[in-house]
This record gives C-alpha cells, sequence and structure tokens, in this order.
C-alpha cells in the first residue's frame, strides 16, 4: 500500500512540472512561435499519458490481490438425510424360457388294498365300502368290491342275488337281457341268479321284445310284450359260483 502511495506523489510532481514549464513559455513566446506551439503539444501527450497512469496506480491502490491461503481442515459429516419415498414398479419382465422335462421319479410303494374272500378262500376283488343292510328286518352285511380284470364295480351280500328287475327276450329269463332306466351306471355289474353277471351295453335305448323278467331280482315270471329297454352284456367273473359264506376281509 505503501509503494502505491509513492507512485501517486511522483505522479503528482511530474504533472507540477510540466505545469511549471508551459508558465515559462510565454517568455520565450515571441522568438519562435513555432517550437512553442510544437511544444505544448508534446507536452500535452505526455500530461494525457501521466494521467492514465495515475488512474491505473489509484485502481490498483484499492484491491490488491493476496497469495493464495492454505487449504482449510476437512469438515465433520454432516446428519444422514431422512428415507426417500418408495419408487414406482419396475415393468414385468420377459418369460424365461420352459425348463427341460425332469426324469422320471422312482416308483412309489404299493398302498394297502384289503380283498374279500368267500369261504372257499376265492378272491372276490378289492374291498371298496362295506356296510349293513336290512332285508324284512334282518341286517345283512353288504360289500362293495372292485374286479380289476372287469375294471367294474360289484355289490355282492349274502343274499347273493341283485335286488334290479332284469327282463328278458326269451321266455324263462333266458336270450338276451334288458334293464329299464338308470338304475345301473356304467361302471357297475349286476349278478343275477347268483350265478350270471352282466354290464350295462350302450347308452342308447332299444325297442324290444320282452318275454319274461325277474321282478327286484326274485324268481322269473313271464310277461309278453315290447318295451323300451337298455341292453345288457353278460361278462365272466374272476371267481366260480357258487359262492360260500361266510365272507372275509383281509
Amino acid at each position: 500500500m505503501q509503494e502505491s502511495n509513492k507512485k501517486f506523489l511522483v505522479a503528482i510532481v511530474a504533472v507540477s512540472l510540466v505545469l511549471f514549464l508551459l508558465s515559462g513559455v510565454t517568455i520565450v513566446q515571441a522568438a519562435n512561435k513555432v517550437s512553442i506551439w510544437t511544444l505544448v503539444k508534446n507536452l500535452k501527450k505526455k500530461v494525457n499519458t501521466l494521467s492514465v497512469d495515475v488512474a491505473k496506480l489509484k485502481a490498483g491502490s484499492k484491491s490488491v490481490v493476496g497469495p493464495t491461503g492454505p487449504q482449510g481442515v476437512k469438515g465433520d459429516q454432516g446428519p444422514q438425510g431422512e428415507k426417500g419415498d418408495k419408487g414406482e414398479q419396475g415393468i414385468k419382465g420377459i418369460q424365461g424360457e420352459r425348463g427341460e422335462k425332469g426324469d422320471r421319479g422312482e416308483q412309489g410303494v404299493p398302498g394297502m388294498q384289503l380283498h374279500v374272500y368267500d369261504a372257499n378262500n376265492q378272491d372276490l376283488g378289492i374291498l371298496v365300502d362295506a356296510s349293513l343292510r336290512f332285508y324284512n328286518n334282518v341286517g345283512v352285511r353288504t360289500f362293495d368290491i372292485y374286479i380289476p380284470s372287469l375294471k367294474k364295480f360289484l355289490y355282492i351280500d349274502a343274499d347273493l342275488n341283485s335286488s334290479l328287475t332284469v327282463y328278458f327276450s326269451d321266455a324263462n329269463c333266458t336270450g338276451s337281457a334288458f334293464i329299464t332306466d338308470g338304475p345301473l351306471d356304467d361302471f357297475r355289474v349286476l349278478r343275477v341268479f347268483g350265478d350270471r353277471y352282466f354290464v350295462k351295453n350302450g347308452n342308447q335305448k332299444q325297442s324290444v321284445s320282452i318275454a319274461s323278467f325277474t321282478p327286484n331280482g326274485g324268481a322269473c315270471e313271464s310277461n309278453v310284450g315290447i318295451a323300451e329297454r337298455y341292453l345288457l352284456e353278460e361278462v365272466t367273473v374272476p371267481f366260480s359260483e357258487p359262492l360260500t359264506l361266510p365272507f372275509d376281509v383281509r
């Protein structure tokens, strides 16, 4: 700052000297007008130059840039900000390719099966259900069995006959057999007279001639006429008649 003031004073002195010289010009003005005018113009240029230098010195004296200071100490870490809002769900990805088919698993342990046997140790089939029915107030054990060779079910009990009415094309309950609507489904075997077994053959009724029938599994009776009936098919079961009571389950 002191150096700047010194430069400023020197500039003031120089300007004063110039003014003094101008005042002395009048003494020799008459002697040489042309030389004096030339001198005046040169002095004006110098004064203008000094004025610019003085202005620069004044501006510099107001703001002097000092050297860069050392780096400050690193500040403490600020507190953790609040948790932001949950973003929107992304777009569903493309389904991956289907994997290869796995190897076949090991065969499971065979399940437990109960079979129904008659007194002669004949295997009648796999036990599905057992119940107690009453005929004339007498309880009769009834078994529902599955016959694997026929892939059908059979009701069998101590009465050994079906309670369904079966019709026949010939006398004495012989010839083709028929049944009325609905009592026999496609997976059921019908037992008649204790030694004949029938299954339903088709789901279309036929107009047939009837010569005899067994009312509710009873004795054969004559009945001549024509009626709409379902055809039955006689099948062979994997055991022999006659069956012997009592039955056993094991």
